[in-house]
């Protein structure tokens, strides 16, 4: 059997009774206050802040202590300045890398449209004797699908890089399109002027291939950036709840407020 110890509870109106129960041994054990877990101190004049009374601010509301030594108030249970740092240096990181392969991605896959126009958009016709002619290349399925299939990759990627950036994907798109196009062309001129002495040069820049070849190519890229916001907020309400789906499609879709950037920074 059990040894039982007769102890005193305490009622609400603060009559003892005498029970048979045991006393637990937490409900003598006190809770800390707030700033009495770990020794603090004060992050101006290094005074020590163990054990102070905590205040509340009049203006923002935040509890906060009061140094005696110098005045300071510093608030409780916030990112101290040194994590506010570490935090501003990784956002900077984050921004500088984040910058670079966007440059990267676009600069990269100009190049490769350069290099599609420079490859794709003339053939060599042969005349013996080591001469030949440049004609245009006739579009065929295989030219088609490599231009189409590309710009549909780079519309929808695009897009969704800069998608802070430029609300509007039909006018990215349009953009987009015209900076592939001088690439393309670049790269056709290149083939025509640069890279070999053909005899005979057909213009490219009258040819119906290649103007019938750049319209399907920007008619891809516009409707690829237009598309991929809805096809991505479809994706968000399927997959995610809805708070967290509504909070990350507006965050990307509204420009950052100002106002709260600017108290970010101060």
């Amino acid at each position: 059997m059990g040894i039982r110890i007769r102890g005193r509870a305490h009622t609400r109106d603060h009559m003892s009774v005498i029970t048979d129960q045991p006393l637990p041994a937490a409900s003598t054990a006190r809770m800390p206050r707030l700033g009495e877990e770990l020794p603090i101190f004060c992050e101006r004049c290094g005074y020590s802040l163990h054990g102070l009374t905590p205040i509340r601010c009049d203006q923002c509301q935040i509890l906060q202590f009061s140094c005696p030594e110098c005045g300071h108030h510093q608030p409780i249970n916030t990112l101290r300045p040194a994590v506010q740092r570490m935090l501003g240096q990784i956002r900077l990181i984050c921004l500088i890398g984040m910058v670079l392969f966007k440059l990267n991605f676009f600069g990269w896959l100009l190049f490769g449209w350069f290099v599609m126009g420079a490859e794709w958009i003339y053939r060599y016709d042969s005349l013996g004797n080591g001469s030949y002619d440049l004609s245009i290349r006739p579009i065929t399925i295989d030219s088609w699908f490599a231009f189409v299939l590309f710009a549909a990759a780079f519309g929808a990627v695009g897009r969704m890089l800069m998608i802070r950036r430029f609300r509007e994907g039909l006018l990215f798109g349009l953009g987009l399109g015209a900076l592939v196009i001088v690439a393309v062309a670049m790269g056709a001129w290149f083939t025509a002027n640069i890279d070999r002495n053909p005899r005979h040069v057909v213009p490219f820049s009258t040819s119906p291939e290649f103007l019938l070849l750049m319209a399907w190519t920007l008619i891809t890229l516009v409707l690829s950036s237009a598309l991929v916001w809805p096809i991505w907020s479809a994706m968000a309400w399927a997959l995610l709840p809805k708070e967290l789906s509504r909070a990350m499609l507006r965050w990307q879709r509204e420009p950052t407020d100002r106002n709260l950037s600017a108290v970010e920074r101060a």
